[in-house]
């Protein structure tokens, strides 16, 4: 079982706060931003957009306040899954409330108003969704995470809308061989003209010496045989304008990169901190055409990976959001293949899903109001 610093866990800093005996791989995902940029030509070209402030706006969700609105104990006895929701507590840090009181809106930078709420799902049992079948839920080895906005109301005249996600493994990567993508071809019930095209991220290295161990033993030694890790993450190629999931647009594997030094302290809550330790501050950065292993000695701790990816949303139609005011959007971490038969898995593994729920659970205990970090 995990090992629980509280004291650290509740401090500023984390690192070393909890510790895993025996686990030789670990992989995370937070969510660091929600972008609002201007896309007139309905490209969803991130890159483009990133290139001016006047076509691109980035917020970041560690100024915003979260509270717990609801929180699962124990396993639905008919799904088996356990959920968390949060949701924005109305004004981010250090701004003004608004002014009008029949809004119920999250303010930031006076320009992007929203209601942020977040569900978080894991499974004791075997899990799909009927309207996304490609996000699939294995018994206790894989985490969903839906996103929703709500009383969207954007800034640029033709704007469209993504997020932010910082993707943790702790294998050692470089910034040209990390997190490899895979593509697949899904069609939803009932739209069997429409095929989506899935993009897993694969949280492993191409480099041939495996996963490294989270422990400070044995760190030197490099395991060349050891398996390639299998877990993914995996975003839905599909996001909803409306509840009732019949006005959908296409979701657009964004820029990826590594992390600045002012969007890594965006992540002072992350779980990360507390199972990697000094590691969380070392990692790949790409230096013109070499890769740089910043502040590490060899004679230290290989670093993690980490690594900033954005996921754009295109609305229905080619239009812009101006008209919407609702976004729903899902995603899965899996630490097994995701489209496995379900025959294949193990049901009865309650054990293994209220572990892992009960350490996301102390992450939001020690840092819901500053991050969304898992």
């Amino acid at each position: 079982m995990a090992k629980v610093n509280w004291p650290v866990l509740n401090g500023t800093q984390k690192f070393d706060a909890i510790s895993i005996p025996g686990f030789s791989q670990a992989y995370g995902v937070s969510f660091l931003s929600v972008v609002d940029y201007d896309d007139k030509d309905y490209s969803l070209d991130l890159w483009r957009a990133m290139l001016s402030n006047k076509t691109f706006a980035e917020y970041y969700l560690s100024e915003l306040e979260f509270s717990v609105v609801k929180y699962d104990k124990v396993p639905d006895e008919k799904t088996g899954r356990l959920q968390i929701i949060f949701q924005s507590d109305g004004n981010p840090r250090h701004n003004k409330p608004s002014t009008d009181s029949k809004l119920p809106f999250l303010i930031s930078g006076q320009h992007y108003l929203f209601v942020f709420l977040t569900k978080v799902t894991i499974s004791s049992k075997p899990s799909t969704d009927s309207k996304l079948p490609f996000l699939h839920l294995a018994a206790g080895l894989a985490l969903n995470v839906d996103l929703e906005f709500n009383y969207l109301v954007t800034r640029f005249p033709n704007s469209q809308m993504a997020v932010g996600v910082v993707l943790f493994s702790n294998n050692s990567m470089s910034p040209t061989e990390d997190f490899q993508n895979s593509r697949r071809y899904f069609s939803r019930p009932g739209g069997a003209s429409r095929r989506y095209q899935v993009t897993d991220v694969k949280l492993s290295s191409t480099h041939d010496t495996g996963p490294f161990p989270l422990s400070a033993e044995g760190h030197r030694i490099r395991n060349l045989t050891a398996p390639t890790p299998t877990a993914v993450f995996r975003p839905s190629p599909v996001c909803f304008f409306d509840k009732e999931g019949s006005k959908s647009g296409p979701v657009f594997t964004g820029p990826r990169k590594s992390l600045s030094q002012s969007q890594r302290r965006r992540l002072r809550g992350s779980l990360a901190k507390a199972i990697f330790g000094a590691r969380y501050n070392q990692q790949f950065y790409f230096q013109g055409k070499r890769d740089e292993r910043r502040w590490l000695k060899w004679s230290k701790a290989l670093p993690i990976g980490m690594r900033l990816q954005y996921f754009a949303f295109g609305s229905p139609d080619d239009a812009s959001l101006k008209s919407s005011k609702y976004l729903f959007w899902s995603s899965i971490l899996s630490m097994v293949p995701v489209d496995l038969p379900t025959g294949e898995q193990t049901s009865d593994i309650s054990k293994e899903s209220l572990m892992a729920w009960g350490l996301m659970a102390l992450n939001w205990a020690s840092a819901v109001s500053s991050q969304l970090g898992l």
